[in-house]
């Protein structure tokens, strides 16, 4: 990871990712994705700290050697920043989704639709009364 971030961040996306190989491997588990997005409010907290402490002095102090590897990190700190909305955003659809027997809305939509479109109810395709032949 190098030198200029402390291992916290390593940690809280260890955690993360962890809590999303159980998301996967518990389908019907609400409590892991639940976890998962704690995890990202902490850790947008946490980027959001961790990079205006410890990015504006490591420049100064840095080797010229590293200097590209630290912008390079800097900017893949930041683009995975950007991107975490987002991924709360999906992260909350997946909840709702799993969650479906509480009555909790999105914005105070009731019809907003869930994550992988509206379910439908199982239709019969044996059914012969509106076969063309008959």
């Amino acid at each position: 990871m190098g030198n200029w971030i402390p291992g916290t961040y390593l940690y809280v996306h260890g955690v993360f990712l962890a809590c999303g190989f159980m998301a996967i491997l518990l389908p019907q588990s609400v409590d892991a994705v639940l976890m998962m997005l704690a995890t990202l409010g902490f850790s947008v907290l946490e980027d959001v700290l961790l990079l205006s402490l410890y990015e504006p002095r490591f420049p100064d102090i840095a080797p010229e050697s590293l200097r590209n590897e630290f912008r390079f990190a800097l900017g893949m700190c930041i683009l995975n920043l950007i991107i975490k909305p987002f991924s709360g955003f999906i992260l909350w659809r997946i909840l709702i989704a799993r969650n479906e027997d509480t009555a909790f809305t999105i914005l105070g939509i009731e019809s907003f639709p869930r994550f992988g479109g509206q379910q439908r109810g199982y239709e019969n395709i044996d059914n012969k009364t509106g076969a063309i032949w008959s």
